[in-house]
């Protein structure tokens, strides 16, 4: 394929990997030490000046899961125990430690997400450095990496499962060369750890890990016995961290529950969806992400495969340039592979960032070379692109325009008035019970649920033990009764009916509210941010949705 880097590429022969901007500009050292000190202080200002935006934007329903569960772990609760949700645990922890430093709010999540994220370009930049052998291709990898990592195409402001797992997928490609290049083998068991970090972060990145380890072999080819010794330190990383969540969820008794919300349920939710609707939902997807990055992916990925087929033509065979571009490419298609399964929701995309800013990085160099002016033109346009095709995200004001931009009626502007609201009429102690998909409520509120069913969503829907789930929602709710029930009222994303499922959660929960409980306050999901309506009105519309307060009768 290509991946092994026994040569570095030709055009980084010129000039030392100290020496300035390794050619792309004057490499006078005072000239290039100025250079390069704006260079960074440009990458740093731009990567600020495109997540600004995106701070403050509500949080979506599994950002919220995902802050719900780091607040049930710092209070001594258990993943797949205590709450359940279908992703990999590391994204809980991570959320777990970012509120030892931020508040539970978007806002403190975002901020996290931002300092997080900058840890992913630096590894990103030194990877490029190291793997190119130049300072420019990892300035431009830098550089592109803040863009196209802030694209709203791809959800770049959503704490996602994918945006946490961007730092280990790039970190494990960084020891992986690193070891390769420094010949500092015990790197690839590093290497091999931190894939596993990636993929017990969200499952699909085990596409671009895959990569990872071909590389490590490949590199070591021909001699068999160091491709061997290779992937046997590379996966006994991988095994170490593996092994460690198993046991860790063994030991408190959870083991069965983890393998099934992790594996079980996550092959039945990507099956819910249609090989036909998995195409067009990955088409329009991809077309989201490449329509306001199109520089970046054109530069990085074109200038990649005119290479790769230039040093296969006939008066070029036997060229050594071709290891680069088949390095980058085949980086970039494997990572584009874990975007396939399921539902092709645009964050899926996130997956894609890491390798087309890589690309990238040496696209921009070799285009650049020596030509102080390109440089500032490709700088400027490649900033320019993505701000003007997006400027109803980058030029909005209002965190919750954006939110209604990007999700529609989904209820996350409401969930803050609503959280504030449950607040100041109840006690920390007090149970909430959210009859939907909407746990950032509970987040906002810093309440807990009397169900370890954090969305209802996997018991609308067919598959083996979804009725079994209803009977163990109907009995917790029975033995803990809440204080307050929050139910949406024609939003059907909340509830995501298959309607194939038998409803007998929906009867049940209509029996209960109707028995003990009285209706409180209702909120119109409309506008920026919804609109009280007190109990006794009526909206104007029937079929207007709206989130209503229910609270146990005393």
């Amino acid at each position: 394929m290509g991946l092994r880097p026994t040569q570095p590429p030709e055009n980084a022969k010129a000039a030392p990997v100290t020496a300035g901007l390794s050619g792309l500009f004057s490499t006078e050292p005072f000239k290039s030490r100025t250079i390069v000190v704006f260079a960074v202080i440009a990458i740093l200002a731009v990567y600020a000046a495109l997540r600004i935006p995106g701070l403050g934007v509500p949080l979506d329903r599994d950002e919220g899961a995902f802050g719900h569960m780091g607040q049930m772990i710092r209070q001594g609760g258990l993943p797949y125990r205590d709450g359940l949700d279908h992703k990999p645990p590391v994204a809980f922890y991570i959320n777990a430690l970012a509120l030892e430093f931020v508040p539970s709010t978007a806002r403190g999540i975002h901020s996290f997400l931002l300092v997080y994220n900058l840890l992913t370009l630096l590894c990103l930049f030194a990877l490029a450095r190291m793997y190119f052998r130049s300072l420019a291709a990892g300035l431009w990898c830098g550089l592109s990496y803040a863009v196209v990592s802030a694209s709203p195409d791809l959800q770049g402001f959503s704490a996602s499962t994918e945006m946490w797992a961007l730092l280990p997928i790039s970190a494990s490609l960084l020891a992986a060369v690193a070891a390769i290049r420094c010949r500092r083998p015990w790197l690839l068991a590093a290497s091999g750890a931190l894939g596993a970090l990636a993929c017990w972060t969200k499952q699909t990145m085990f596409s671009s890990i895959a990569f990872v380890l071909l590389y490590a072999v490949l590199a070591a080819t021909p001699d068999l016995r160091r491709a061997a010794r290779n992937t046997g330190l590379w996966m006994a990383g991988a095994f170490v961290v593996s092994g460690g969540f198993v046991w860790y969820f063994w030991a408190h008794g959870a083991l069965h529950d983890f393998i099934y919300w992790c594996f079980t349920y996550g092959l039945s939710y990507a099956k819910q969806v249609s090989l036909s609707d998995v195409a067009g939902d990955f088409r329009d997807g991809l077309w989201d992400v490449f329509r306001s990055n199109f520089i970046i992916f054109g530069v990085g990925i074109g200038i990649a495969a005119w290479t790769l087929a230039r040093s296969f033509s006939r008066e070029r065979r036997g060229a050594s340039d071709w290891h680069w571009p088949a390095f980058v490419l085949g980086f970039f298609i494997l990572s584009l592979a874990g975007t396939v399964p399921g539902f092709a929701y645009n964050h899926y995309f996130a997956q894609l960032a890491p390798a087309a800013a890589l690309a990238a990085g040496e696209g921009f160099r070799i285009l650049t070379e020596r030509r102080m002016s390109a440089a500032v033109v490709c700088l400027a346009v490649m900033v320019s692109t993505p701000v003007l095709v997006d400027r109803g995200y980058f030029f909005e004001r209002d965190p919750n325009v954006i939110s209604r931009t990007v999700f529609e009626d989904n209820p996350f502007p409401e969930s803050k008035p609503i959280a504030d609201y449950i607040d100041e009429h109840s006690r920390a102690s007090d149970l909430v019970f959210i009859e939907g998909s909407e746990p950032q409520i509970l987040f906002y509120a810093e309440r807990r649920s009397p169900t370890a069913f954090l969305m209802i969503y996997p018991l609308m829907t067919t598959h083996p033990q979804y009725k079994q789930f209803q009977y163990q929602m109907m009995r917790e709710l029975t033995a803990r009764p809440p204080k307050y029930i929050i139910a949406p009222v024609n939003v059907p994303n909340t509830l995501a009916w298959d309607e194939e499922a038998e409803p007998q959660i929906v009867d049940f929960l209509t029996k209960l509210i109707a028995r003990d409980y009285v209706l409180e306050r209702s909120i119109l999901i409309m506008g920026r941010c919804g609109e009280w309506i007190e109990p006794g009105t009526k909206p104007s519309d029937p079929d207007a949705p709206l989130i209503s307060i229910f609270r146990r009768k005393q």
